[in-house]
């Protein structure tokens, strides 16, 4: 078991607390409608997602399956430069925190995932 993948799967083993909405300290959340490539650890299939925001902490987006929380995840996207140079691909580790079993129109469903680690470039 990669590094990464050991730390992420014993982070997950530990219970979360979920930060109140109105707390100064909670990372600043940014709207990103991107696609997103995700896989649950040891999967091989990569599936496809959609980021809604995204922050230092985490990742809320729309799934194509439900997964329950303290599922790790490897999730990839490409990260849209502001000075129109090419997009950078990040690469993360996160365990699934919460995730709401209501469909969207699209018929994905939402899921929020902790970021535990990350790196740029995709596989």
């Amino acid at each position: 078991m990669p590094r990464t993948e050991a730390a992420a799967t014993k982070l997950a083993a530990k219970p979360t607390t979920r930060a109140s909405a109105n707390r100064r300290d909670r990372a600043w959340r940014f709207s990103l409608p991107l696609p997103l490539r995700y896989r649950v650890t040891r999967e091989s299939e990569w599936r496809c997602g959609e980021i809604e925001n995204v922050s230092s902490s985490g990742v809320f987006f729309h799934s194509q399956n439900i997964m329950e929380p303290g599922t790790v995840l490897e999730m990839c996207w490409k990260m849209p430069i502001s000075n129109g140079g090419r997009a950078v691909e990040v690469v993360c580790w996160g365990i699934v925190v919460r995730q709401a079993y209501d469909v969207t129109t699209s018929g994905l469903i939402p899921c929020a995932a902790k970021i535990v680690h990350f790196r740029w470039g995709c596989k």
